[in-house]
């Protein structure tokens, strides 16, 4: 008798399950963003970002003045996109593309940023259906349309620099000295260039510290320039110093004197000891 039951019990669960699986297919194909089977979805496939160069102000860069110009190249662009383009917290036009050239004024000295953001965006078209009950059919729905959107973008900062470089010397100083000098020296910020004027004669670039000789035996003047990596140019006080050198002949002379100096004390001590 049990197992007669558990037969029976069996059979109705199984023939719920299968009524169960027609109605639930019965209320899928009710659902109004089935897609056909027949009919394709028309497929755009998602956009590339587009390529943003910024050519100027390069990034890391000083400039003198207050303009740079903004120049960059965007390409890569889809049928439907955006751009925007700010210069720190303030938007700014740029309609020219794919390049664009815009003349950035009024810069205070400091550090900028400029970036610019593009979107891309395509389009994709679904076609639905939903199943009609008293035709027993599947009956086209409208269209449903989506986009693709990728955003892609560029930053450069930049810096106005309009302060001079201070540069100090700390050797050669105001004294005397008897041969070569050591030039050693100081720069507040990186440099593109430094020279040295000696008497006002025309500049003697350098890379770094250095040695000075050659001079002549006279009173000399030296001055430092430095140029910042914006052009800005500084120059130092002037060093005045003096070159005395001992003179050759004199130490000859001087040489020769001690030397027969010497050989008449030695000569003198040596009869002084014979007559004893």
């Amino acid at each position: 008798m049990k197992k007669q039951t558990l037969a029976a019990t069996s059979l109705s669960v199984l023939l719920l399950t299968a009524l169960a699986g027609v109605f639930l297919l019965k209320v899928g194909l009710a659902n109004p963003y089935v897609p056909i089977p027949s009919r394709p979805k028309l497929y755009v496939s998602p956009p590339n970002p587009a390529a943003i160069n910024v050519l100027e102000p390069q990034n890391s860069t000083s400039y003198k003045g207050t303009s740079v110009t903004l120049r960059a190249s965007i390409t890569n662009l889809s049928d439907i996109y955006a751009i925007s383009c700010y210069l720190d917290k303030r938007e700014i036009s740029i309609s020219q593309i794919p390049s664009c050239y815009v003349n950035l004024t009024n810069l205070s000295e400091g550090k900028h940023t400029i970036k610019i953001t593009v979107s891309n965006q395509r389009m994709q078209t679904w076609h639905f259906c939903y199943y009609d009950d008293d035709a027993d059919a599947i009956i086209p729905a409208p269209d449903r349309t989506y986009s693709y959107v990728v955003w892609s973008d560029s930053e450069v900062s930049f810096v106005i620099d309009n302060t001079s470089p201070r540069v100090s010397i700390s050797s050669p100083q105001e004294q005397t000295y008897s041969s070569d000098v050591i030039l050693d020296f100081k720069v507040d910020e990186p440099t593109s260039q430094v020279a040295y004027s000696l008497d006002e004669q025309a500049n003697v670039t350098i890379s770094g510290n250095t040695k000075i000789t050659g001079l002549s035996d006279c009173a000399h003047s030296l001055i430092l320039y430095a140029w910042d990596t914006a052009g800005n140019v500084g120059a130092s006080e002037p060093v005045t110093f003096k070159i005395t050198v001992f003179p050759t002949t004199l130490a000859i002379v001087i040489v020769i004197l001690v030397s027969v100096v010497a050989a008449s004390a030695g000569l003198l001590f040596y009869f002084k000891k014979r007559k004893r």
